[in-house]
């Protein structure tokens, strides 16, 4: 993938988690993640945060470990929050751009 499209996916990312609301964003849901993944305030601070939390993880090296911090910029259950933030005719376009947006985000990680 070109550094431009690697750009662009990294921007569409990075855009929605300004907008996702911070009780959408959060991961406390203890089933999935046996040890709780913090939660940032909704701020360019709390996303800078985050970032630099997943690239001290990247550093690692550990496959497991950054495969998990990559999946916390996902939005949880994104069917539901972007059926009740876009209006219903621009639901099904941008939940499909979202989800091969993050594929390709995956990808470009090494997922």
């Amino acid at each position: 993938m070109g550094c431009r499209k690697s750009a662009g996916v990294c921007a569409v990312l990075f855009s929605l988690t300004l907008v996702i609301p911070p009780a959408a964003r959060s991961q406390t849901d203890q089933e999935a993640a046996p040890q709780q993944a913090p939660s940032y305030p909704h701020s360019l601070a709390g996303i800078e945060q985050q970032f630099a939390d997943v690239l001290q993880i990247v550093r690692t090296g550990d496959e497991a470990a950054i495969h998990k911090a990559l999946d916390t910029l996902s939005i949880p259950d994104a069917n539901s929050w972007i059926a009740a933030t876009f209006a219903s005719p621009d639901a099904a376009p941008e939940l499909l751009a979202y989800q091969e947006a993050f594929i390709s985000f995956n990808r470009m990680c090494g997922g």
